[in-house]
């Protein structure tokens, strides 16, 4: 009974009301993270109108990820953008410490969060604060986008209302490499069910084109050692197998295949 339920639910999913404002084209993607989840919100996407109140197959582009202000900041805007450019230039200690007044100044601006984060990352001595950033980032995003009317995807499994914010993994459209990065930060700490969670919601915005074959890769085989950390052998053996259906040389994942 449980398996058809997944199975239903990797099939089909349905699609309700999204208003947002455009660049990477999002395809419907199935990665069950945790038990309890049986929503996804989207949020900074702009939705496909035909497929609005309709049943959606996996792997169906559904929208576009909505463009970002043109204003980032109304008093940091070219701190910020000149600190894309350092990083552009692998210049990650110029691209961190330029952001660091904004930061003092606007703890609060998703945008000054993760440009000062991901820099943060590149540095390895200072991980620990581009930790502190990242969770910071996606707990204000996660605060901003739970309330608002936009794109949700729901289970086919007769429920359609969420009786807890619990039940809904929130995706910003805005931060997948936020996602990402946080996701192995919570893998360093061996914090492996939020690792997971985050993991996941990288992979709700990563396509599966040619050109991401190997971050997918990647992603599925972290989510294989989470789930095996967990001791959850359903969850390890989907992502063992989605693992290897990439590369099926990857030696990765076999350390967790009992």
């Amino acid at each position: 009974m449980k398996r058809n339920r997944l199975l239903l639910f990797i099939l089909f999913a349905t699609i309700f009301n999204v208003k947002s404002q455009s660049k990477i084209m999002l395809r419907l993607g199935y990665v069950p993270v945790s038990a309890n989840i049986k929503f996804t919100r989207y949020n900074n996407i702009i939705l496909n109108d035909s497929l609005e109140n309709k049943n959606v197959e996996v792997g169906v582009i559904f929208g576009k990820t909505a463009p970002f202000p043109n204003v980032l900041s109304k008093k940091f805007d070219k701190t910020i953008k000149q600190s894309q450019v350092f990083y552009k230039r692998r210049d990650f200690v110029n691209a961190y410490k330029i952001l660091e007044k904004a930061y003092k100044e606007e703890p609060n601006n998703l945008f000054v969060l993760e440009n000062y984060a991901k820099a943060l990352y590149k540095i390895d001595k200072l991980k620990a604060k581009s930790f502190e950033v990242y969770k910071s980032l996606i707990e204000k995003s996660d605060k901003i986008n739970i309330g608002r009317d936009s794109l949700l995807i729901v289970k086919k499994e007769g429920q359609l209302i969420p009786q807890s914010n619990d039940e809904i993994l929130l995706i910003d459209a805005w931060f997948p490499e936020a996602y990402w990065k946080l996701g192995t930060l919570y893998m360093d700490e061996m914090n492996w069910e939020k690792a997971m969670i985050e993991i996941g919601r990288f992979l709700h915005l990563c396509t599966d084109n040619n050109e991401n074959k190997a971050v997918l890769e990647q992603a599925m085989a972290y989510l294989a050692e989470c789930a095996f950390e967990l001791h959850n052998e359903e969850l390890t053996s989907l992502y063992v197998k989605k693992t290897l259906a990439i590369n099926a040389n990857n030696t990765y994942v076999k350390n967790f295949i009992k």
